[in-house]
């Protein structure tokens, strides 16, 4: 913590962002040739700064290979419960109505499952697709078994002492350390979630 902090180690939310992104419409691409109805973008305001950076990173690595369609922002939808409601009024309004092509890109996994759950309850399964950020271990078998679940950027928080130790032995040394350590993320689907995470 501030005054007596000497570096912060950190997701690098940016990039896992702009992987996450890349990976979703290189999805919309293969699948659709890049004619999709709507880009659903769902932020925090409780963590801006964060949020921001990770939605414009999706934003980034998302347009590298298709277009954004029909954007629509939720800037205050980072909960399971307010992206449920928040996607069952966009299914419900005019400009997703009927529409059977939407893609959710979603600030973390909390948000996209609420996507998940407003779509299967309005009967419309078929017409989302979603996104989150950190592949945390309760959203890993949606991922493994949920083929509307795309996948996450992973954060591997059990990487992160590989990065922290080090540091403080630097630290301790007298040595200079920089003052934002990040952690480099991964794009985590159904096709590699093994890899990272093994049942």
């Amino acid at each position: 913590q501030e005054p007596c902090a000497k570096t912060l180690v950190s997701a690098d939310d940016r990039r896992a962002g702009q992987i996450a992104g890349r990976a979703v419409g290189e999805w919309v691409k293969e699948t659709w040739s890049c004619t999709y109805d709507a880009y659903v973008s769902f932020g925090s305001t409780a963590a801006a700064a964060r949020s921001q950076r990770r939605m414009e990173g999706y934003r980034q690595g998302f347009s590298e290979v298709c277009p954004i369609t029909n954007e629509q922002i939720g800037a205050s939808v980072d909960t399971e419960s307010a992206a449920k409601s928040a996607m069952t009024s966009l299914l419900g309004s005019e400009t997703l109505a009927g529409k059977q092509r939407i893609v959710v890109v979603a600030v973390n996994g909390d948000a996209a499952l609420g996507a998940l759950e407003a779509a299967k309850e309005a009967g419309r399964e078929a017409d989302v697709w979603v996104s989150g950020q950190g592949a945390e271990k309760r959203f890993l078998d949606v991922i493994r078994t949920n083929e509307h679940y795309l996948g996450d950027a992973a954060y591997f928080p059990e990487r992160f002492g590989a990065t922290i130790v080090p540091a403080l032995l630097d630290l301790i040394a007298g040595k200079t350390v920089p003052p934002l350590l990040l952690i480099e993320p991964a794009w985590v689907d159904a096709s590699n979630i093994g890899e990272y995470y093994p049942q």
